[in-house]
């Protein structure tokens, strides 16, 4: 009779000099993609493989360390173009806690950021899944025993979870110096949506080899709870002298939208408000979520970042 094995319990990421911990766990992923051979007659008779990449998702811990937001944001719109695995391997160590085993993978990047949530009672500071994605060893070597990964006995020792710093604190936003949106507060915080584009780069006897960065962007959202619908509406430039036209781009008033507490600084660069919802009902406040968008700015032809982090002190 076969016994199952009781192997579980949860895992960290060590990455690039960032230990990440998680806040429901961390889910990995072997995903082959696969390409049918068919026959008029017959149908589909085969699958062959075509490229594999591993994934592992969570949401992350939320201490507000510099290190973490530097780290879990690595890319700037001055990288597009270039590859997120950078020009040497960067292994990503996924270390159980309770069992004592180290499964270092050869090629890591980060190819997905968490959305952040900023809010005094809503949680930990981020709202969603980030994803490291891993290849295979760039000597492109696959019968090599540690071509994708190796795995090893190593007792957990990290010690750089600081629970001091899982904190919340009261958010409030700014767009412009003019009252009201110069101190604008949320019914339930403030979600900043950094975002990242990859392209993958495949060649026929390996598959995906590389994944270079397409565009860097960055979005807010949040339900206003001190703001008129009128004040919305001059806020999202809907009517009157102010209207946006056609063709506009968002962010050309040229604010940033700044959301600040005495733990963390978040700045959308050159935001601008885009569309907004409304609820009529009892007990539900009117104003809807309001949608800020962003444009890229330049200094001397050169890309500056969409958004920042700053830690007060």
């Amino acid at each position: 009779m076969s016994i199952p094995l009781r192997i579980h319990g949860p895992a960290i990421i060590t990455f690039n000099g960032v230990s990440y911990y998680f806040k429901h766990g961390l889910k990995g992923l072997i995903k082959r993609s696969r390409a049918k051979i068919e026959v008029d007659a017959f149908g589909q008779i085969a699958e062959i493989a075509r490229d594999c990449v591993v994934e592992f998702t969570g949401t992350p811990a939320g201490a507000i360390r510099a290190a973490d937001l530097a780290g879990q944001m690595p890319y700037l719109p001055a990288n597009i173009g270039q590859s997120i695995f950078g020009t040497t391997d960067v292994p990503l160590i996924v270390q159980t806690i309770n069992d004592g085993a180290a499964i270092t993978w050869q090629r890591g990047a980060i190819s997905k950021y968490a959305p952040i949530l900023l809010s005094a009672t809503q949680g930990t500071i981020y709202k969603g899944d980030m994803t490291f994605s891993c290849l295979m060893a760039s000597s492109f070597t696959p019968t090599a025993t540690a071509a994708w990964k190796s795995i090893t006995s190593s007792a957990f020792a990290d010690t750089t979870f600081d629970p001091s710093k899982v904190r919340m604190a009261q958010y409030i936003a700014a767009w412009g110096s003019a009252a009201p949106y110069n101190s604008m507060i949320a019914q339930d915080g403030f979600t900043l949506t950094p975002s990242i584009a990859t392209e993958s780069i495949s060649v026929d006897n390996y598959g995906i080899i590389d994944m270079a960065l397409k565009s860097v962007t960055g979005s807010v959202q949040f339900k206003p709870a001190n703001l008129t619908e009128a004040q919305i509406d001059s806020l999202i430039e809907l009517q009157g002298g102010t209207a946006m036209f056609p063709g506009q781009a968002i962010g050309d008033g040229g604010n940033d939208l700044v959301i600040a507490s005495s733990l963390l600084v978040a700045t959308l660069k050159m935001a601008g408000a885009v569309d907004y919802g409304l609820m009529y009902a009892t007990g539900k406040l009117r104003a809807g979520e309001v949608a800020f968008g962003a444009a890229t700015t330049f200094t001397s032809g050169s890309p500056n970042p969409i958004f920042t982090f700053s830690i007060p002190g």
